[in-house]
């Protein structure tokens, strides 16, 4: 184990968010101050299969970082259409692998079983689909991950929770 570093006051060089949120969650902000706003998920990164800091550090710094919060970004603009204006009024359905997908049956014809993807969805914007309507819903595909000089590459904790779905279908049919 490393012992020439101080454990506290090593960090990741990506922004650890100050406040914590207890689902992953839709954040709107600049990438840096004065900067132009963007989409992120603020949630937890998986260090479990990065063996190297346990390896030179030990388990306290990799407990340490497992309790950060990070901003993983979005590849939509927070003006994008699919948004309707207001990207923080979309709840996570699943933040995670296509190989995550709750229905098992169509990972196949979804692509890439590897690749990460957000699901999300609102209530206040209603669609109509050929078996109903229903609260908006889509898919983001994610192509940028955090890369850190301690920590590597930074992967997003996964995380998928269909109640979601089921919660904001209620919220939607009362709306209306």
């Amino acid at each position: 184990m490393n012992t020439l570093f101080d454990i506290d006051q090593i960090r990741p060089e990506h922004k650890v968010c100050e406040s914590r949120v207890e689902v992953p969650t839709i954040i709107v902000e600049p990438f840096h101050e004065g900067g132009e706003p963007e989409v992120f998920v603020q949630w937890f990164a998986d260090f479990s299969e990065i063996d190297f800091l346990q390896q030179e550090f030990g388990n306290s710094l990799v407990e340490k970082f497992e309790k950060m919060q990070f901003r993983f970004p979005v590849p939509m603009l927070p003006n994008d259409e699919h948004w309707m204006g207001h990207p923080e009024r979309f709840k996570i359905v699943l933040f995670g692998q296509v190989q995550d997908w709750p229905n098992k049956a169509v990972v196949s014809q979804m692509g890439k079983h590897d690749a990460w993807i957000l699901w999300v969805t609102s209530s206040h914007y209603g669609t109509e689909t050929p078996s109903g309507d229903g609260p908006a819903c889509f898919i983001i595909p994610l192509h940028v991950m955090l890369a850190d000089q301690i920590c590597g590459i930074i992967t997003p904790k996964k995380y998928c929770d269909t109640t979601v779905l089921d919660r904001e279908m209620q919220i939607y049919r009362d709306m209306v």
